[in-house]
């Protein structure tokens, strides 16, 4: 038996959905190739631009970005464009700044590192204690933490 099924209206060869987690990352893969590719071209383009030239990396990805930016309308490059500016870009951004956070308090010792993370921790615990509703927990401190959260 195959699995190719034929449309009965159309006529048109069509494969069944795909089954498994297997089937389905693949048919994530096939729909996000094209926009995922031109997202590492443009990545990898503006890194050895930036090495060579000394400019930011970041211009170089937003230079050679606009110039393709007419890939977007593509049927098969849209998806995986979506995904990269979305998804990926936030990923980026986001280890961008844990990077120079832990940089940053590693330059000044072992105290503060200690400090943040007891501070942290202490948050979490007036938290805790807040959403639990716990009346003998002062709840005048943990309001105090929940905008660092």
């Amino acid at each position: 038996m195959s699995r190719l099924d034929t449309s009965a209206s159309t006529g048109e060869v069509t494969e069944p959905p795909p089954d498994g987690i297997r089937g389905r990352v693949k048919a994530w893969l096939d729909a996000h190739r094209g926009g995922l590719m031109l997202a590492a071209t443009i990545a990898l383009a503006s890194s050895f631009l930036a090495e060579h030239y000394g400019a930011p990396a970041m211009l170089f990805a937003l230079l050679i970005g606009m110039a393709f930016n007419f890939l977007a309308d593509h049927s098969k490059s849209r998806p995986g464009i979506g995904f990269s500016s979305r998804t990926l870009l936030r990923i980026g951004v986001a280890l961008l700044g844990l990077r120079l956070t832990f940089a940053d308090v590693s330059q000044l010792g072992l105290t503060p590192i200690l400090g943040v993370i007891g501070l942290l921790g202490r948050i979490a615990f007036d938290q805790v204690h807040l959403i639990k509703g716990d009346t003998q927990h002062n709840q005048r401190l943990a309001c105090l933490g929940s905008p660092a959260i």
